[in-house]
């Protein structure tokens, strides 16, 4: 993944990422979350996690993440920022 220049989305982003990954290091998350062009970007790091976050409490924190991106994107707000 290139990481210098600007990633131009403009949307509301959450980023989950395990401290404990061993195939991605942390760094890479905060520098990806630093790059996006959007205002709206959210970096949860996790402290025991690693790659796959295949845990059940992962997995639930995933879906809560993905539930508040949904209600988000679909409030009457979102909506019309995004209709210009």
């Amino acid at each position: 993944m290139l990481l210098g220049d600007k990633i131009d989305l403009d949307i509301p982003v959450i980023l989950h990422q395990g401290m404990a990954d061993a195939e991605v290091p942390y760094e890479t998350a905060i520098q990806l979350a630093t790059q996006l062009a959007c205002d709206n970007v959210q970096l949860l790091l996790h402290k025991s996690a690693g790659h796959r976050f295949s845990e059940p409490d992962e997995i639930q924190q995933l879906l809560e993440s993905v539930r508040q991106l949904h209600n988000k994107i679909k409030s009457p707000a979102a909506t019309a920022e995004h209709s210009d």
